[in-house]
């Protein structure tokens, strides 16, 4: 999966708009274009990790293929947890991680993470 520029800054500004909390959202395919739903981080750690509810996964749902998710890390850390990676292959969805300085992805068919 490869994000256009115009995504990431989307992802980018979404980061921004709250940089001492993880901010997190799907992306989903919609006629061949990818395109990004913001969700609501519903962790109860905002500041260290990321929580989708259900609900916010069935109103993206309703606009495309969800083909993945992102998160940020406002600590700048530049690498997937234990957690994100098992989220990502529990969930056979593609992991996009901001970190502030640039983009990773986890690519759960081949289970390695590789810069964007």
């Amino acid at each position: 999966m490869n994000l256009s520029p115009e995504l990431k800054n989307k992802i980018s500004k979404h980061a921004l708009s709250n940089p001492e909390e993880e901010v997190c959202g799907f992306i989903y395919k919609f006629k061949d274009n990818y395109h990004i739903f913001e969700c609501i981080n519903e962790a109860k750690h905002k500041h260290r990790s990321a929580k989708i509810n259900g609900w916010q996964q069935n109103e993206c749902a309703k606009l495309g293929e969800i083909v993945g998710f992102y998160h940020s890390h406002p600590k700048k850390q530049d690498y997937f947890s234990p957690a994100d990676k098992k989220a990502s292959i529990d969930c056979q969805m593609y992991n996009v991680l901001y970190y502030f300085d640039g983009f990773k992805i986890f690519d759960y068919k081949n289970q390695i993470c590789k810069d964007l």
